[in-house]
């Protein structure tokens, strides 16, 4: 078992490069620039409405309309699956998961205004109890030196039944248990992405870092998540990437999804 397996297992969490070629990642990291801009030029325009740099409250429905659009269409962009495939590899070589995973859901993309807090939330886990095998990577498309993710270390291995019971009931023993668990908040770069066991406690995090800040959130699974598109991974092994729409033609597409 090498470092990087042994870590995923051991404490709950793993990061290490995905290894996309340079050339793809440009490329999305341009298309997510791309549509960001123009899905807030077309909101603004639509709704007579001006977004500041900053998440403002009180525009809540138009920024999210805006993040929805830019959601729809990179999720189901060509390099989104390169990332997905790319990633794959990744935890297939280096962490080891392959007889464990048979299906991914599409790649998620989460969207970060400066200041935004849509995303934050309380400590939770993500998995299923249906599902034997869960993974999610976080995979950004840009630096993310504002530590969006909270992980607590050695959360993802199951209680006794006794200890299970004594938390659900006992809010204080709870946090009394939660004090020992070491909380790492990575700051995590382009090129990189961060993964952790279903079963891992973690928080997502208020976008403090003074930019807007896209990643793509892909989960591995054993079964397919019910109510949600999965893929099984075979077909993302065989992906093969073509180049996106180009500007014009996304302007559009959105122009449509505001009028719908």
């Amino acid at each position: 078992m090498n470092l990087m397996e042994q870590n995923l297992k051991k404490n709950g969490w793993g990061l290490a490069q995905h290894k996309l070629p340079s050339e793809v990642l440009k490329r999305l990291v341009k298309r997510k620039d791309e549509l960001l801009k123009i899905s807030a030029e077309e909101v603004e325009s639509a709704f007579n409405v001006s977004f500041s740099s900053e998440f403002e409250n009180e525009k809540v429905e138009y920024i999210e309309l805006a993040k929805g659009m830019t959601r729809a269409l990179l999720m189901y962009d060509p390099d989104s699956f390169s990332v997905a495939k790319a990633v794959w590899k990744q935890l297939k070589d280096v962490f080891k998961l392959s007889p464990e995973i048979k299906f991914l859901k599409l790649p998620y993309p989460i969207i970060h205004f400066p200041l935004d807090s849509s995303e934050a939330g309380t400590r939770h886990k993500d998995n299923y109890p249906y599902i034997e095998h869960f993974y999610t990577a976080w995979v950004p498309l840009n630096d993310c030196f504002h530590k969006p993710i909270s992980i607590f270390e050695n959360t993802h291995k199951k209680d006794n039944f006794i200890i299970r019971q004594l938390r659900i009931r006992l809010p204080f023993f709870d946090k009394l248990i939660m004090s020992t668990k070491k909380e790492l908040r990575p700051d995590i770069r382009l090129g990189e992405f961060f993964v952790w066991p279903g079963s891992t406690d973690h928080i997502g995090r208020r976008n403090e870092g003074g930019k807007t800040t896209v990643a793509l959130m892909i989960v591995f699974t054993s079964s397919p998540v019910m109510h949600s598109p999965s893929l099984p991974i075979e077909q993302i092994e065989k992906f093969v990437s073509v180049r996106a729409k180009n500007a014009e033609e996304t302007r559009t597409i959105m122009r449509r999804m505001i009028s719908a």
